[in-house]
């Protein structure tokens, strides 16, 4: 004979806190299923590695290890609010 039981493993506050951490970061106040979550975090803009992304070359010197320079691709202001 074969039991299936569920085990819960979360409490349901913590749910709920992580349902409205979603919605203050992606901004739709509709209601979500946890199935609904892992897509919903997929798709919050997290602000890194996109294609306009600044690109910062650091260039450091080889005996003592101490920056020699540091460029970026962009604006000082551009790259200075990226990062």
């Amino acid at each position: 004979m074969r039991i299936n039981m569920a085990m819960k493993l979360y409490d349901s506050n913590s749910i709920q806190a992580i349902a409205t951490a979603i919605r203050n970061k992606d901004g739709d106040s509709t209601l979500m299923t946890v199935d609904d979550m892992p897509s919903r975090i997929s798709a919050i803009n997290t602000g890194g590695g996109g294609v306009d992304a600044p690109t910062v070359t650091i260039t450091y010197d080889e005996d003592w290890g101490d920056v020699v320079s540091v460029t970026c691709n962009k604006t000082y202001a551009e790259c200075l609010n990226y990062y």
